[in-house]
């Protein structure tokens, strides 16, 4: 990251500041890439009292190096107050999302709302995540996939986990533009609305070719 002030902000905020109060950094569109992250990960550690709820880290040049980061800080005990994590439009790719799952699977991560728009997660990102929401340790509420080509195959993964796990919490998810045709449609619509281990109350498929077969397995929902 070149961005020293960010540096001296994020340390100062996150490091120095014993018994601060911050619940939210909001760091959309500062590219501060892989070591920002780190950078931000390592104060959150070292500030032993962190209220930290939400990072939004929105466009900002992170890779799967980045989404390891957070994913150690998400599988320790040092900021249990962290709910919600904006990942949007960061190429984080199929390793990333591993990494993320992983966390997913960890009793000590409070995680209830991942956002992960535009990150390249593909098939095998989304089979790794579908691991993560089968873990009875998942306690996730919102996930949010637009634009990740997943594909009916990842779909097909994603619905049988939230179908399997019986302490699904999951109420959100947004699945649009991702490729899905009728054969996804209807694993979503069997799985996940038709079944009554799910608590889905909302979502997206915009945006992706469903045909009539497709429309009409949901309808039935």
């Amino acid at each position: 990251m070149d961005d020293p002030v960010l540096t001296h902000v994020l340390t100062f905020l996150l490091g120095e500041t014993p018994d601060h109060k911050l619940k939210d950094v909001h760091l959309k569109g500062r590219h501060i890439g892989d070591d920002g992250v780190r950078i931000l990960v390592d104060a959150l550690i070292n500030c032993h009292s962190s209220k930290v709820q939400t990072l939004n880290l929105i466009s900002n040049s992170m890779s799967a190096a980045g989404a390891l980061s957070l994913s150690s800080i998400l599988r320790s005990t040092h900021v249990p107050s962290l709910t919600k994590l904006q990942l949007q439009q960061n190429h984080i790719g199929p390793n990333g999302a591993v990494f993320l799952a992983d966390a997913l699977k960890d009793g000590h991560c409070n995680l209830r709302h991942l956002h992960l728009k535009g990150c390249g997660v593909g098939v095998q990102g989304a089979t790794a995540l579908a691991e993560g929401l089968a873990s009875p340790h998942c306690i996730l509420q919102d996930l949010r996939l637009e634009s990740n080509n997943l594909g009916d195959e990842g779909i097909r993964h994603i619905a049988q986990a939230l179908w399997s796990n019986r302490n699904d919490q999951l109420y959100n998810l947004e699945l649009k533009g991702n490729g899905i045709g009728p054969k996804g449609a209807i694993e979503i619509a069997e799985k996940c609305l038709q079944s009554n281990n799910t608590a889905m109350e909302s979502l997206g498929l915009s945006d992706n070719s469903i045909g009539e077969s497709g429309f009409a397995a949901m309808a039935s929902a």
